[in-house]
Parts: structure tokens; C-alpha cells; sequence
């Protein structure tokens, strides 16, 4: 036997299984991240647009207005509009809006990566697989972990591949999880 078979003998349809729900579980995710990117994104459109208008009618009163009203409330009206533009982008900041949205778009490309990495091995002969199935299982895991402890807390709750649990016998264990995560959510949001 050639050494490339041996290394492709580590391969086995447990490990294969594993590593097909973790690309399965990398493509809801993805698909999720992707959700919550695009949710951000059209968030923001409502701190961005004020923005924009309030500050292009500050530029516009701070010149024009000089020749219609007293300068004192010319300064007045400039500093109200100054004083509510850094409201709200003080609002945008502290909601987090943009970097939530580049912590959902690498979350989402880096789901997707991984799950065409494990989509593109998976579908290889055993013999055409040029690593160690174990090696590549722990490594597949290790980017996976990292990628879900790295990525925002998702609202919707998904079907985990990974974790084999009995919904119907689990199920009121299932909500009290719930209504606890729920308690703690609103607790950090007080």
C-alpha cells in the first residue's frame, strides 16, 4: 500500500458524520448571520438618514441664515441642531449598529467558508483526501468553536445538529432554559 492510503485509512463514516453536521450547522449559521447583517444594515439607515439631513441643514444655516437672523440665534440654532446630530450618533454608538454589522458579516462569510471546506472534503473519495480524518475533524471543530464564540448571540433559535437532544422529553427543561435566558437578556439590557 501506498503511504497516501494509509493516511486516508484514519477516515470513517462517524467522523464523516460529524463533520457533515458541522457543515450543516455552519450553513444555518451562515444563513442566519447573513439575516441579522442585512436586519443592522437596515437599522442603520435610521440613524444614518437624520444624520445626514441635520447636518447638511446645520451647514446651510451656520452661511445662510446670517443675513435673515440675528446671529445670537443663527449660533442657537446651529448648536440645537450640533447638540441633536450628537444624540443620535451617540444613540448609533452605544447601540453598537456598525459594529454589529461587521461582527455579522465576517461571522456569516466564515460559516460559509467553513461549510464549503467540510462540503468540498466531504465530497472526495477516502482515497483522494489529501489529510487525516481526525486531524482535519479537530481542526474543522476548533474553527467552528472559535467562529461561534467569536459571533453575536443569535435571536432565533436553531436546530443544532451537533447536539442530539430529545425535544419532546426535554421540552419543558427547553423553556425554562428559555424563559432564563430570556430573564438574563432583559436583566443586561436593563
Amino acid at each position: 500500500m501506498s503511504n497516501n492510503s494509509s493516511e486516508n485509512s484514519e477516515w470513517s463514516s462517524d467522523i464523516e458524520g460529524v463533520l457533515d453536521n458541522i457543515r450543516f450547522n455552519c450553513a444555518i449559521l451562515n444563513e442566519q448571520h447573513k439575516k441579522q447583517y442585512f436586519y443592522y444594515k437596515s437599522f442603520s439607515k435610521y440613524f444614518r438618514l437624520p444624520l445626514l439631513l441635520l447636518s447638511g441643514i446645520n451647514s446651510v444655516v451656520s452661511i445662510g441664515l446670517n443675513n435673515y437672523i440675528l446671529q445670537k440665534n443663527v449660533s442657537l440654532i446651529c448648536c440645537l441642531l450640533s447638540l441633536i446630530t450628537g444624540i443620535i450618533t451617540s444613540i448609533e454608538l452605544y447601540l453598537g449598529i456598525e459594529s454589529s454589522m461587521a461582527n455579522e458579516l465576517e461571522a456569516s462569510r466564515e460559516f460559509y467558508l467553513l461549510s464549503i471546506d467540510i462540503y468540498k472534503t466531504l465530497k472526495l473519495n477516502r482515497a483522494n483526501r489529501s489529510v487525516d480524518g481526525g486531524a482535519y475533524l479537530e481542526s474543522c471543530l476548533a474553527k467552528y468553536s472559535k467562529l461561534f464564540e467569536s459571533s453575536n448571540v443569535l435571536t432565533k433559535n436553531i436546530k443544532d445538529k451537533l447536539i442530539n437532544i430529545d425535544i419532546e422529553s426535554n421540552k419543558s427543561s427547553l423553556d425554562e432554559l428559555d424563559q432564563q435566558r430570556t430573564g438574563n437578556i432583559l436583566v443586561e439590557l436593563i
